[in-house]
């Protein structure tokens, strides 16, 4: 059995927030994970918590889904969306709806959902609902020393 694939959580630069909406940030983001673990059933990958930003660009092409936070159009998450769009990654932007987001975000190939932030608490009930529409990740390993190749026809996804 294929080992379970977590989500990668992106919230944008929360250690250049004041104190009290950092705090409140943190917090946001961690019921996001606690979501996405419930879902997913794997821990959670949490931009913020990681500084090195090669890692955070490594991580992000094993993941099964990124939750990308969009609270300023600034914060729009372009590194972490060009690496889920080039990995066939499926996103989910949580959009605040007073500042807006780059019309091209919204129209991204691979973002499968856009939710509107307006409680907290809502975001978290229409982000397990999205995250449930998300078809599971497939991992198609070869067995017994079986090709890649040879694995993917017998399962139908020969080319």
């Amino acid at each position: 059995m294929a080992e379970a694939k977590s989500a990668y959580v992106y919230y944008g630069p929360i250690a250049q927030l004041r104190p009290y909406d950092r705090k409140w940030a943190n917090a946001f983001c961690e019921a996001i994970g606690r979501v996405c673990a419930k879902i997913t059933h794997a821990e959670p990958f949490l931009s913020h918590q990681h500084p090195d930003p090669q890692a955070k660009y490594d991580k992000l092409r094993y993941v099964s889904v990124l939750v990308a936070v969009v609270m300023h159009p600034l914060w729009c998450g372009g590194g972490e969306i060009d690496i889920a769009h080039k990995n066939g990654i499926p996103i989910v932007l949580v959009v605040n709806e007073k500042e807006g987001v780059v019309p091209s975000l919204r129209e991204h190939a691979n973002v499968c959902d856009v939710i509107l932030f307006g409680t907290m608490e809502q975001v978290l009930v229409d982000l397990e609902q999205a995250l449930q529409c998300i078809p599971p990740p497939i991992v198609h390993q070869p067995d017994n020393g079986a090709s890649l190749a040879e694995a993917n026809q017998q399962t139908g996804l020969s080319h």
